[in-house]
């Protein structure tokens, strides 16, 4: 199976763009994520996108695939077979604007503008 993977080292802005634009699905099964612009990016390009129920992400994204995290005695992990289960079902669905959607209504650049300046005016009023 290794051989279907490939390490690409840093990309540029360019180059990241073109993987982008061949992805399938993106997956972020992580334990904890902070705000993550990976996955702005993905929805930016309309990624179907499968992320973990830990904190940050599952705060802050909707309208994506979800993989619950698990609790085992002193341990927390998210299983593998779950993961693929979901992976097949993104992979299988029809396609849909509504990641790109969800990127222009939440996370565009010109709201981040905006809400960082109604921030900085509110500290000054």
């Amino acid at each position: 199976y290794w051989n279907k993977v490939t390490f690409t080292g840093r990309l540029n802005k360019d180059e990241l763009y073109e993987f982008y634009q061949i992805a399938d699905i993106g997956v972020m099964p992580s334990l904890h994520e902070q705000c993550s612009y990976v996955a702005m990016e993905m929805l930016m390009f309309n990624i179907p996108l499968l992320i973990s129920t830990s904190t940050g992400l599952n705060e802050t994204l909707e309208g994506v695939e979800k993989i619950e995290v698990e609790e085992r005695e002193d341990d927390v992990y998210i299983s593998v077979e779950k993961m693929a289960e979901s992976m097949l079902a993104l992979l299988q669905a029809p396609p849909s604007n509504m990641y790109r959607e969800t990127y222009l209504r939440k996370y565009e650049e010109s709201l981040f503008l905006e809400k960082m300046r109604n921030l900085y005016e509110s500290l000054f009023v």
